[in-house]
């Protein structure tokens, strides 16, 4: 039985090495971007953080356009989903508009974006924040943060809820 296991999977290694020598090899680039990513591993749990955010009243409100390819817009294009490629645009934005102003956040942010068979534009206008004394949330920021989920008709995270009913 082994042996017949051997046999097979030496059969199908030849036969994939052989069908990727003829082929060709295109280069491609890949990119993405993120902002306000906290991951932790299933296994742990990190108590929410609770910060202040400060707007850059010398800067006032914003107004940025950001122009995008065609070439870029099909790359962020999510086929036969416009309202999906749409938010992906928003984000490239947002994304776009912190990392020029170096803040944290966009407060208020108004979009516009525009698509044709150019390329894209996404004008982002909003005020740049920074967040500063960062804490650990206390028992009753989480109470605060359930209550407000359930006021605005959302539910609040099973870990939320585990936290607030200690």
């Amino acid at each position: 039985m082994k042996l017949k296991n051997l046999f097979l999977l030496l059969a199908i290694a030849a036969i994939s090495s052989a069908e990727s020598h003829g082929q060709s090899v295109n280069d491609m680039t890949v990119r993405a971007s993120e902002g306000r990513a906290l991951d932790g591993q299933v296994q742990l749990y990190i108590r929410p953080l609770v910060a202040e955010v400060e707007v850059d009243k010398a800067k006032g409100r914003i107004n940025e356009v950001w122009e995008i390819t065609a070439e870029e817009l099909a790359s962020r294009s999510i086929k036969g989903n416009t309202q999906a490629t749409i938010e992906n645009l928003k984000a490239y934005g947002v994304f776009k508009t912190l990392e020029k102003h170096n803040c944290d956040i966009v407060l208020a942010p108004l979009f516009d974006v525009a698509i044709s068979k150019n390329g894209a534009s996404v004008r982002v206008i909003g005020f740049p924040g920074s967040f500063k004394n960062w804490e650990i949330a206390t028992d009753d920021d989480l109470k605060r943060a359930a209550a407000a989920a359930s006021s605005k008709g959302l539910e609040a995270s099973p870990e939320l809820i585990k936290l607030v009913e200690k």
